[in-house]
């Protein structure tokens, strides 16, 4: 038996056994994102096949309630192998709407899109197996026979698992669907590798071993009319008291842009931030993150109003970031950051950012700004 694809021509029905689902189960109804997944294996590349208007498949006309949409098909390779074929949908006036940054993504991945933002939900994760010899099987393994081989293999056999999920924005929908090759199933990741850094990663360690006053080794115990343990010294019985520390920052702009940082120090070395960093002695709140914004970026600024108050009780810091309006687009970066340069909103590298505090303090920015009214928003974080 022979399927004609509308777009790409004749492709052979295969009478082989699909392969079972396997190792896949684990990859097939991870939550999360999917590319950050993958990341935790090697270098993620988009290869985009086709992009546009299209006739929608049967599941995904009765899902959407079109029959046509904007369809976008990719492969995710891992390190040049082609490990994910991935097709999305949307109906048109989603493009339009709230969906419309998906016109703009060019290779960067869609994750960029679905996990950067609050609004965006996401109805529960469906696993199927790609009936054989179906349409949507016929137009996956014609997609899959043209790839060139990556990392000195050859493709492999077309993937046959799958799954799909809905996300809402604004309650319009955009259906991911997202079917794996059978060697990603070899894959173990750690749950240590997913997921975007919390800052309570920056926090070093802030044990006492010795009395700040006389020396002498401390012990920690409750002191007398206390309700928690501290450092305490046994000889000459000083209580030494450990107080969330304050980061401050700025969310500079010049029009519809913002200014990110490209950390050169670790936590995090390579991952984009906000300028931010610990208060000083003898700075107010809002002159240390003036402070922080010459040093990080060399960017001429006008501050403005405190903007974001986040707690990261896990951290023990609290951060502040005040909004700032940019004199001008010359920048001289510090020793502590590699680049510094503008990012739209459709721009931001939201999967490459440094901090969860940075991620929300952006989604924030970027929701007010469209109504053009901005308060004091506070968060704690966990």
């Amino acid at each position: 038996m022979r399927l004609k694809d509308r777009r790409t021509g004749p492709v052979s029905c295969s009478r082989r056994r699909p392969a079972r689902r396997g190792g896949l189960r684990p990859w097939l109804h991870a939550p999360g994102s999917l590319t950050a997944r993958l990341r935790a294996h090697g270098t993620v590349t988009v290869e985009v096949l086709f992009q546009g208007h299209a006739r929608l498949w049967p599941q995904e006309r009765a899902a959407l309630g079109r029959a046509t949409g904007h369809v976008r098909e990719v492969v995710l390779h891992v390190d040049g192998r082609a490990a994910v074929w991935a097709r999305s949908c949307a109906p048109l006036p989603a493009v339009k709407g709230p969906w419309r940054a998906i016109k703009g993504l060019g290779t960067r991945p869609l994750a960029e899109l679905l996990f950067a933002q609050r609004q965006v939900v996401r109805e529960p994760l469906a696993a199927h197996r790609l009936p054989r010899c179906s349409p949507e099987r016929a137009h996956l393994a014609q997609a899959w026979a043209h790839l060139h081989p990556g990392a000195g293999q050859p493709p492999g056999e077309p993937p046959s698992w799958c799954r799909h999920s809905i996300f809402r924005h604004r309650g319009h929908p955009l259906q991911v669907l997202e079917s794996f090759a059978a060697w990603v199933g070899a894959l173990h990741t750690p749950e240590s590798a997913l997921g975007l850094p919390y800052t309570g990663r920056m926090l070093f360690s802030r044990r006492i071993e010795h009395c700040q006053v006389c020396g002498t080794p401390v012990e920690y115990k409750i002191p007398e009319d206390d309700n928690r343990e501290r450092a305490v010294c046994p000889s000459c019985s000083h209580i030494h008291y450990v107080n969330p520390l304050n980061v401050v920052g700025t969310v500079p702009a010049w029009e519809d842009q913002v200014l990110l940082c490209k950390r050169n120090i670790e936590p995090r070395k390579g991952y984009w931030t906000l300028p931010a960093g610990f208060m000083e002695l003898g700075e107010t709140t809002a002159e240390g993150a003036a402070r922080e914004t010459d040093e990080e970026a060399g960017a001429h600024i006008e501050m403005q109003d405190l903007y974001c108050v986040l707690n990261v009780v896990s951290a023990g810091q609290v951060h502040l970031f005040y909004r700032a309006r940019l004199l001008d687009t010359q920048f001289a970066p510090g020793p502590e950051t590699m680049e510094a340069r503008l990012f739209r909103y459709s721009e931001i590298p939201w999967e490459d950012l440094a901090f969860r505090t940075v991620k929300l303090t952006l989604e924030r920015y970027f929701a007010d700004r469209e109504t053009g009214q901005f308060g004091v928003h506070c968060a704690d974080i966990r």
